[in-house]
């Protein structure tokens, strides 16, 4: 059964102290934090965060460029780390682990909505995440995610239940390697089609040009002939061109993939090497 959805009706469960809380310190962190450089003053972006509400450790680093929504739900141990452009959506807890890292652009939600409701109200969840665990660059963890000690969340992974302890998820960057060949493929199979369009259109000018004359000496067709030939020769170029084109980004891309699967066999070789070496 179809269900309609009316927002006109829809009401944030957000205190109007919330908000206010959140208007000041979006104006303080812009002003007094992001114009430093990434890693430098962490000891007074601590001191900001603190002032705000945040439970964070004497070493913990957040970078300059990193968003944080709500600073007092938001704990960090020692060593942790939240990298460039890390965005923290964290309207609740978000509880990142000693030596744990956060990479560049990774995103952090623990809010969503509720579909199942035509009022689609905010539903929240904390994000846990272990010591030593380490998320990757644009990685995304839903809310109530729990990410266990030692776990690795690949590039661009996106994570909605939890992680287990010393375990990896990877995202599947692969596909995106060939998004938008297909139209190369598509017109290496048409320009020789568009060239023998051309090359008929073409012998009818011909048979157009001889009844017109009555005669069917070399003169009265050449026109028709020329445009045959013209266009069946740019539509052979083009398709062999663009499969050239082709053949050349497929091994790149093959060199590519080769190079992923090396990385990735080298990066579990070293989970495994720590694992052996810290897990307890």
């Amino acid at each position: 059964m179809e269900q309609r959805i009316d927002l006109s009706k829809y009401r944030n469960v957000l205190t109007r102290k919330h908000q206010m809380i959140r208007m000041l310190w979006s104006v303080v962190w812009t002003i007094f934090a992001r114009p430093l450089p990434r890693s430098i003053g962490s000891g007074w972006k601590r001191f900001l965060l603190r002032l705000f509400g945040a439970k964070l450790a004497s070493t913990a680093i957040v970078y300059s460029s990193a968003k944080i929504y709500y600073p007092a739900n938001l704990i960090m141990d020692e060593y942790s780390c939240l990298a460039s452009g890390v965005d923290c959506y964290n309207v609740a807890l978000v509880k990142i682990g000693a030596n744990t890292t956060v990479s560049q652009g990774a995103y952090l939600c623990t809010a969503s909505h509720d579909i199942s409701d035509s009022l689609n109200p905010l539903v929240t969840a904390p994000i846990i995440v272990k010591d030593q665990a380490w998320i990757a660059t644009d990685a995304f963890v839903g809310m109530g995610v729990t990410v266990g000690q030692g776990a690795v969340i690949g590039a661009r992974a996106c994570v909605f239940k939890d992680v287990e302890p010393w375990t990896v998820v990877g995202g599947v960057q692969a596909g995106y390697l060939e998004k938008g060949c297909s139209w190369i493929t598509l017109f290496i199979a048409m320009a020789p089609s568009l060239g023998f369009l051309g090359t008929v259109i073409g012998m009818v000018m011909a048979f157009d040009k001889i009844q017109q004359a009555g005669d069917i000496s070399p003169t009265v067709v050449a026109g028709g002939m020329k445009v045959a030939l013209i266009t069946t020769i740019f539509g052979l170029v083009v398709a062999l061109i663009l499969q050239v084109f082709y053949n050349y980004i497929l091994s790149k891309i093959e060199a590519l993939t080769s190079a992923m699967e090396d990385s990735s066999i080298t990066l579990l070789d070293m989970i495994m090497k720590y694992n052996l070496k810290y897990k307890k």
